[in-house]
C-alpha cells in the first residue's frame, strides 16, 4: 500500500540532494527518494533507490522503495520482481510481505498473495495497514487463539467441629473431662442426629443494621468457619468475575480499535476517489464516507468529504436537490466540527464552491482568497483550495489570476488530474492551444485515458482549429472512448459528449469533400464514421443534439457548443441566438460573453455588437487583459482610433505578461495611424518575441 509522502519546498529537496550526493551509501536515499515519488518525478526516484539498492543490499527498505516508484507508475511486475527480491532478504518483514500480498492479488495471483499478507498478519497481528488490506481484500483477519480456562481449585474436606452441645456441658461445674478421641479411635457417639447436633440459630448477614442484630450460637471456631466460607464465596466470585471482565474488556477495545481501522480504510477510500475526478468516483466516495458516518457519526472527515464529493455532483454531473440538499446538510455538520478537529480543505473547497454554483460567486472567491493567502502565509501548500479558487477565477473570466493560482496548485500536487483539467481548459481559453494539449493529456496520463474531461477538452480544443485534418480521427476517438465507458460518465457529461460529436460531425461533412486526396478522405470517413453526404450529416447532428438535450436540457454549455457549430457554418444569427440562450441561463458567465463577442465579429457590421458584449464581461472581470484585448480590436475596427489605444495600453500595462496581440495592434496603431515609429517599433518587436 502506498505510504503518504510529504510535498518539500525547493530549498528542502535541494538540502536532501546534498545529502545523498555528499554520502550516496548513506540512509539518505529513502528521504530523498521519497520525496521524487511524492513529486511524480519517477525516474530520479528509480535511480536512487538502485543506489540505495546497491549500497544496501541486505536492508530491504531501498527494494521496497522501488517497487512502490514501479507500482505507482502501474508497474505492477517489476514492482513484484522487486519485492520477491527484498523477500529474499527479509522473509518475515511485515511491509515487503504486505505489499507484495497486496499486488499479487492485484495482478490476479489470488492464493499467492492472501498467503502473503496472512504471513504479514502472523508477524504483527497488532499491524493496523496489514489487517486494512486485508479486510480491503475480503480476507478474514485470523482470529486470535482461545485463553485457556484457569485449573479448577481444589476444596479442602472440611474439618469437623464439636457440637455445640457437648461444648456446652464440658463447661459446665463439675462435668467430667473428656479428653479428645486418640489416634484410631472413632469420634464418641452421641444419641442425637447429627443434625440436631449441627442444629444452630438464624444468622444475620455482617451488613444487618439493626443495633441488637443476633449471631449464631457457634462457638469462636464455629464464627471463624462463616467468615471462611464467606472468603471462599468470594474467591470463588472473582475467579469468575475477572476473567470475564478482562475478557469484555478485551473484546470491547478490539471492537472499537476494529471499528477505527474500518473507519480509517473507508475514509481513505473515499479520499483516493475524490483524487480521480469522475462521476463514478465522487459516487464511489460518498459511499465509502456514508459507511464510516455509520461508524463514526461524528467524523467531521467524513461529513467534508461527503460535502465536497456532494457539491461537484450537484454543481458539475446533476442538477438535482436531492443532491444540493445532501452537500448543504453535510456542509453544516462538518462546519459544526464535532469531533474538536480544525476544519479540513475539502471542507472550505466545498464550502467556496457550493456558494459558487448557488449563484454568490463573488462572496465564494473573496473569501476564498482570504483564506487561501493565509495558508500561504503561515508557509502551507493548500492545493485544493488554490485549484478549488482557480476554477472559480477562470469561470468569471479572469483568465490571469486563474492562471497564477492554477500553476500554484500544480505545483502542490503535481499529479492531480482535476488541476491539469483545469489548466487545460484555462489555456484554451487564453489561445494557448499547445499548452492546453499538454495539460489535458497529462490529466489523461495519470487517468489511463479515461478522464471525461480531458477527453472532451482534447476533442474541442481540435475542433476550434481552421484544418484539423488527422485531429478530427483522434477526436472521434476520443468521443467514442467517452461516450462508451463503463462505468459511464454523468447524464452531463454525456449529453456535452453528443453535442460535441454534432459539432464533429457537422465540420468533417463539410471539410472532407476539400481534401483531393481521395485516400485521405476514405481515412478520415471510416475514422470518423462521417461521410460527405450532407443529407445525412445533418440527420445525425440532429439525432445527437436531441440526445444530449434528453440528458440535461438545462446546461448551458450545451447551447454555447451548438452556437459554435453554428458559426463554424457561417450561420452567424443562428449562433448569436444560442449562445444568448447561454447567457440567459447564466449571465454570470465571463466566457458566454466573450464567446458571444468572437460571433459577433465574425458578422459583417457586428463589431458594436460585439464591443457591447465584452464591455458587459468586463464588469464581471475588470481590468482582464484578454478582454481589453478584444475590446481594443472591437473598437479599432469602428475606427475609433483613440479610444482603441487607450484600451489596448492597459491590455499590456503589466510589462511581465505576454500579451502579443495586443502590443502588434499597438504598434500598427502607433505605426500608422500616430505616425510614432519609434514607439511603433519597440511594440511590434516585443509582440514578434512573444
Amino acid at each position: 500500500m502506498p505510504l503518504p509522502t510529504k510535498t518539500l519546498s525547493p530549498a528542502e529537496l535541494a538540502k536532501l540532494e546534498h545529502a545523498f550526493a555528499t554520502d550516496p551509501a548513506s540512509e539518505a536515499y529513502k528521504p530523498l527518494a521519497e520525496a521524487y515519488l511524492g513529486m511524480g518525478r519517477f525516474m530520479e526516484a528509480m535511480v536512487v533507490c538502485k543506489k540505495g539498492v546497491k549500497a544496501h543490499p541486505s536492508a530491504p527498505d531501498a527494494r521496497i522503495l522501488l517497487a512502490r516508484v514501479y507500482a505507482d507508475q502501474g508497474k505492477d511486475k517489476k514492482a513484484l520482481e522487486e519485492l520477491a527480491g527484498a523477500v529474499a532478504v527479509a522473509p518475515n518483514d511485515k511491509g515487503v510481505l504486505r505489499m507484495m500480498g497486496a499486488l499479487q492479488i492485484k495482478t490476479g495471483e489470488l492464493e499467492p498473495g492472501k498467503a502473503n499478507l496472512l504471513k504479514a498478519f502472523e508477524a504483527d497481528p497488532s499491524d493496523g495497514e496489514t489487517i486494512t488490506v486485508l479486510q480491503a481484500n475480503r480476507i478474514e483477519v485470523p482470529k486470535p487463539a482461545p485463553v485457556a480456562a484457569p485449573p479448577p481449585v481444589l476444596q479442602q474436606a472440611p474439618v469437623a467441629v464439636q457440637p455445640v452441645q457437648q461444648q456446652a456441658a464440658a463447661q459446665q461445674p463439675g462435668a467430667p473431662r473428656t479428653s479428645p478421641p486418640m489416634a484410631g479411635q472413632g469420634a464418641p457417639r452421641t444419641s442425637a442426629p447429627r443434625a440436631q447436633q449441627m442444629a444452630v440459630r438464624p444468622i444475620t448477614t455482617d451488613f444487618d443494621d439493626e443495633p441488637n442484630s443476633q449471631v449464631s450460637e457457634v462457638s469462636d471456631g464455629r464464627r471463624g468457619r462463616k467468615t471462611s466460607g464467606t472468603s471462599k464465596a468470594l474467591f470463588f466470585l472473582l475467579l469468575f468475575i475477572v476473567p470475564v471482565s478482562a475478557a469484555a474488556y478485551y473484546g470491547v477495545g478490539q471492537y472499537k480499535a476494529r471499528q477505527a481501522r474500518e473507519v480509517k480504510r473507508l475514509l481513505l477510500e473515499a479520499n483516493d476517489a475524490l483524487k480521480s475526478d469522475t462521476y463514478a468516483s465522487y459516487k464511489k466516495a460518498c459511499e465509502q464516507a456514508e459507511l464510516a458516518l455509520n461508524q463514526s457519526p461524528d467524523s467531521s472527515l467524513a461529513h467534508s468529504y461527503l460535502a465536497y464529493a456532494y457539491t461537484i455532483r450537484f454543481g458539475e454531473h446533476e442538477r438535482s436537490d436531492e443532491i444540493k440538499n445532501r452537500a448543504q446538510e453535510n456542509l453544516t455538520e462538518a462546519k459544526a466540527n464535532k469531533d474538536g478537529k480544525e476544519p479540513i480543505s475539502h471542507f472550505y473547497a466545498a464550502d467556496a464552491l457550493f456558494k459558487y454554483y448557488d449563484g454568490k460567486g463573488a462572496q465564494a472567491r473573496t473569501e476564498l482568497e482570504d483564506l487561501v493567502k493565509k495558508f500561504e502565509a503561515d508557509n502551507k501548500r493548500p492545493a485544493l483550495l488554490q485549484l478549488t479558487l482557480g476554477i472559480i477565477q477562470m469561470n468569471q473570466g479572469d483568465l490571469e489570476a486563474a492562471k497564477e493560482t492554477l500553476e500554484k496548485a500544480q505545483g502542490n500536487a503535481p499529479d492531480d488530474p482535476r488541476v491539469f483539467v483545469a489548466l487545460g481548459n484555462l489555456n484554451r481559453r487564453r489561445g494557448n492551444d499547445p499548452q492546453a494539449l499538454t495539460n489535458f493529456n497529462s490529466a489523461l496520463k495519470y487517468t489511463r485515458n479515461s478522464h471525461p474531461d480531458a477527453l472532451m477538452g482534447t476533442a474541442l480544443l481540435i475542433l476550434d482549429q481552421d484544418n484539423p485534418a488527422m485531429g478530427y480521427i483522434n477526436a472521434a476517438k476520443y468521443l467514442k472512448t467517452l461516450l462508451e465507458s463503463d462505468p459511464p460518465p454523468s447524464p452531463r457529461q454525456l449529453a456535452m459528449a453528443h453535442f460535441i460529436r454534432a459539432f464533429l460531425v457537422s465540420r468533417v461533412a463539410t471539410d472532407i469533400n476539400q481534401y483531393t486526396d481521395k485516400a485521405f478522405q476514405k481515412q478520415l470517413e471510416e475514422g470518423t464514421g462521417v461521410s460527405g453526404d450532407v443529407n445525412k450529416a445533418r440527420a445525425e447532428v440532429q439525432k445527437e443534439e436531441d440526445q444530449g438535450l434528453t440528458l440535461d436540457r438545462l446546461n448551458p454549455e450545451l447551447f454555447l457548443v451548438r452556437g459554435k457549430r453554428l458559426a463554424s457554418e457561417q450561420k452567424y444569427d443562428e449562433a448569436v441566438i444560442e449562445i444568448r440562450k447561454a447567457i440567459d441561463m447564466n449571465a454570470t458567465m465571463a466566457q458566454f460573453h466573450v464567446e458571444l463577442a468572437k460571433v459577433q465579429m465574425k458578422k459583417e457590421g457586428g463589431e458594436k455588437a460585439a464591443e457591447e458584449s465584452l464591455r458587459k464581461a468586463l464588469q464581471l472581470v475588470p481590468n482582464s487583459p484578454k478582454l481589453l484585448s478584444m475590446l481594443g480590436q472591437a473598437l479599432y475596427k469602428q475606427k475609433k482610433i483613440d479610444e482603441a489605444r487607450d484600451t489596448l495600453e492597459k491590455a499590456v500595462a503589466d510589462p511581465k505578461s505576454k500579451n502579443p496581440e495586443s502590443r502588434y495592434l499597438l504598434g500598427r496603431i502607433y505605426r500608422d495611424d500616430k505616425k510614432d515609429y519609434d514607439k511603433a517599433a519597440a511594440l511590434l518587436e516585443k509582440a514578434a518575441t512573444e
